[in-house]
């Protein structure tokens, strides 16, 4: 893997992920039921013997469930030497039935491609870069690492979305939230723009609709008439995790994307 610190945003992006590196497994999200959800969303995709790359893999949490669960061979990189290093350190001593690695990559400045994988996912990376001609160019950079056939399973967070589930909160007169200040969620537009050779949105995937709408609308709802605090793992959000994925409203979307002529569903368990 080759990575560069050529573009504007790379000490400040490099500098918060290696202070984060301690933080286990909260360094992503303390959302851990959302956590789960998201990882079951990825591993649909997953077929014995892909060769898989993680890219922006943090502290590996998903790297590792994946080579838990599956005979793959699975790289997980990402920006930071820290993470890198945690990712390493999480992963021994567990039992897995592939292989797994992980390396430093910076996806915004690939020098040369030394490998290609059958499939490639993010998990909330390309949100963290801050205009889209720089969540662009990450994603013109992770296709050329598919093969033939190969898939991007682009787990990230949609602009519309998050907007829906405000509307539905102001629907209730509960405030709405607002994404990190450190993120920029993606917008339909954006992904209606993306026209490489060779490449095509086979299929978006609204895995996380139920799981929105029940904990950050109706636990939110009942959180304000009891007057405390939602919290994340409140007892309807352990439910939601439980309950199929039913319209577009989540702000989590898995947008499928392939290479050349494979079909999707060939991919699928």
């Amino acid at each position: 893997m080759n990575s560069s610190t050529a573009y504007s945003n790379h000490e400040k992006l490099r500098d918060f992920w290696n202070a984060k590196a301690e933080a286990g497994k909260w360094a992503g999200t303390r959302d851990l039921v959302a956590k789960e959800i998201e990882i079951e969303a990825i591993a649909k995709y997953v077929k014995e013997g892909m060769r898989v790359l993680d890219v922006g893999c943090g502290n590996g949490v998903t790297a590792i469930e994946l080579a838990r669960r599956f005979p793959i061979r699975i790289t997980g990189t990402d920006i930071s030497q820290e993470k890198v290093l945690e990712s390493q350190k999480m992963a021994e001593g567990v039992e897995i039935c592939g292989e797994i690695d992980f390396a430093p990559l910076d996806i915004l400045h690939v020098e040369k491609v030394e490998e290609t994988f059958d499939m490639i996912y993010t998990e909330r990376v390309i949100i963290t870069l801050l205009e889209w001609e720089t969540q662009r160019r990450a994603i013109s950079n992770i296709f050329k690492f598919l093969k033939p056939g190969g898939i991007f399973v682009m787990c990230e967070n949609s602009h519309e979305g998050w907007e829906e589930i405000n509307r539905y909160r102001e629907m209730l007169q509960i405030a709405s939230y607002s994404p990190p200040s450190d993120n920029r969620y993606l917008r339909d537009t954006d992904i209606r723009s993306v026209q490489t050779g060779g490449i095509e949105l086979e299929a978006i995937d609204y895995y996380s609709s139920t799981y929105y709408l029940l904990s950050r609308v109706v636990n939110a709802y009942l959180s304000k008439v009891e007057n405390k605090e939602p919290t994340y793992d409140a007892e309807i959000n352990q439910i939601a995790k439980k309950i199929p994925s039913i319209g577009n409203m989540g702000q989590g979307r898995i947008w499928v994307w392939k290479k050349l002529n494979q079909k999707i569903a060939d991919y699928k368990k």
